[in-house]
């Protein structure tokens, strides 16, 4: 399992890095293009469409991810993913007709006021088209098909982006063309994904499969939406009490932390198929385990970064109006590394045990709603991400609790904790600097990062998985596969 989970991460996280270099040249452009309020309207937009992604087609993703383990032979693989792609299909058209006939309210919600019609088509279209290309990521995901999957992000993002601007810059179409040209590069992402995963899709429709996938993803819906809610309240939240402005600025800091990002994305696309693909194995218990402690070293060692050297990134690839997202970007990703932990905690997952998921995400949710709502006002921007960071950690906390029982991973909790130590006395020693820029002080954070994140690895990884690490890494670059 440990062989295939670095090919594979690998293989996902080289791709994200490419397009996240791509979204990092660009945001020069839009942070001259848009304003804060307009970036506000493009992460509502996005929270609108994981809104939609995780709701309306009742997460049957989840169920396709767990039956196709248990599927006997290739055609009933194709039996269950087509029928949960035309159950797909179907639920996107009394969508369609809900967002036209409340358009005001929608658009209001959305972009703060009742958007010209050409715009809000757009904002629809792209909301749509990314759902079938979430339904197509996971299908290829969890058909561990890593090298087709990061060919389809590759295209979706490329063309989506490459499209926009042109849109936006050539054009002059503003937010009409940013949301044009993401639905473009989503149509031409719905074009490869089917393509890629045509082995399993057949004119097939089966009713009783469809009711047992459902029977096992519906509970995920109060569960997704608990999800929805711990990742963007904070939004919500900001754009009642502090307004679309702040929301913007938000919006550039989530988009600043883009090592964490790929650390994450990598780590998550790479895991969860292959617990699932490995469970009957004796060593994947304890290969999670150290999955999990490369992914706390990596994870912590990216917000150190962030924690250090977020003026600087801000200052060159912004404009002062984004300045203050500064001290927002170590806090964001914090808590998108917290967040996403939970995959290390898969036994809740494995035994099915849809209800206890559910209770854990409404708990979060609710817990991150009024923290947010406490917070904000007092601190802006500050108290959103702290209130976010604080929940996810109690959530993390739950899974690993709750899941022990049904599959324990032997983690090592004082090596953990030797690392939390290091980690926070390196986020406190760093906040103590200057605040100025100048060649020195950066050399000064690159020292202390360096020697912070070396104190880490040898406290939590250990002298034999850094050279297993070592011997892994050197065996890819010699054959172009783990051994």
């Amino acid at each position: 399992m440990l062989k295939r989970f670095f090919a594979d991460a690998l293989t996902y996280t080289s791709v994200l890095l490419f397009l996240r270099v791509i979204g990092i040249l660009i945001i020069p452009i839009y942070t001259r293009v848009f304003a804060p309020e307009d970036y506000g309207v493009i992460d509502m937009v996005m929270m609108a469409t994981c809104l939609v992604n995780l709701t309306l087609a009742l997460e049957i993703s989840q169920a396709i991810a767990r039956f196709m383990v248990d599927a006997k032979d290739p055609s009933e693989k194709k039996t269950l993913v087509s029928t949960a792609l035309f159950f797909t299909l179907a639920v996107y058209a009394p969508f369609l007709l809900a967002v036209v006939a409340f358009k005001p309210y929608v658009s209001e919600w959305i972009m703060g006021v009742d958007g010209e019609p050409v715009l809000y088509a757009a904002v629809i279209a792209t909301i749509i088209s990314n759902g079938l290309v979430y339904f197509l990521q996971n299908l290829l995901r969890f058909d561990v098909k890593p090298k087709q999957c990061a060919k389809l992000n590759l295209i979706n993002s490329l063309s989506g982006i490459l499209a926009s601007l042109f849109l936006i810059l050539y054009l002059k179409l503003g937010l009409l063309g940013a949301f044009a040209g993401q639905t473009f590069g989503n149509i031409l992402g719905v074009a490869c994904g089917l393509y890629f995963s045509r082995h399993l899709l057949a004119f097939r429709f089966s009713g009783e499969r469809l009711k047992r996938m459902l029977s096992f993803s519906l509970p995920f819906v109060p569960s997704s939406l608990g999800v929805f809610v711990s990742l963007y309240i904070d939004r919500v939240a900001l754009k009642e009490l502090s307004g679309l402005s702040d929301v913007g600025i938000y919006g550039i800091a989530l988009r600043t932390i883009i090592p964490v990002q790929l650390i994450v994305s990598g780590f998550q696309m790479a895991l969860t198929p292959l617990i699932y693909a490995n469970l009957k194995e004796e060593r994947t218990p304890s290969d999670v385990e150290r999955i999990f402690r490369l992914y706390f070293v990596t994870g912590l060692a990216a917000v150190l970064g962030a924690r250090c050297f977020s003026g600087e990134l801000l200052r060159v690839f912004t404009t002062p109006q984004y300045y203050p997202a500064a001290g927002v970007v170590p806090l964001a990703a914090l808590t998108l590394f917290i967040s996403q932990a939970y995959i290390f905690a898969p036994g809740l997952a494995i035994a099915k045990q849809t209800r206890q998921i559910a209770g854990i995400n409404i708990l979060v949710a609710l817990l991150n709603t009024a923290l947010n709502f406490l917070l904000i006002p007092y601190y802006g921007v500050y108290g959103a991400a702290f209130a976010t960071a604080l929940s996810a950690g109690t959530g993390f906390i739950l899974y690993v609790m709750l899941g022990e029982k049904h599959f324990s991973i032997p983690h090592r909790f004082r090596r953990i904790s030797a690392g939390l130590l290091l980690g926070g006395a390196a986020f406190t020693a760093i906040g103590f600097l200057p605040g100025t820029i100048s060649v020195g002080l950066v050399l000064l954070k690159i020292t202390l990062w360096v020697l912070s994140c070396g104190a880490i690895i040898v406290a939590v990884t250990g002298k034999s998985d850094l050279l297993l690490a070592w011997e892994k890494l050197k065996s890819y670059r010699k054959s172009g596969e783990f051994s």
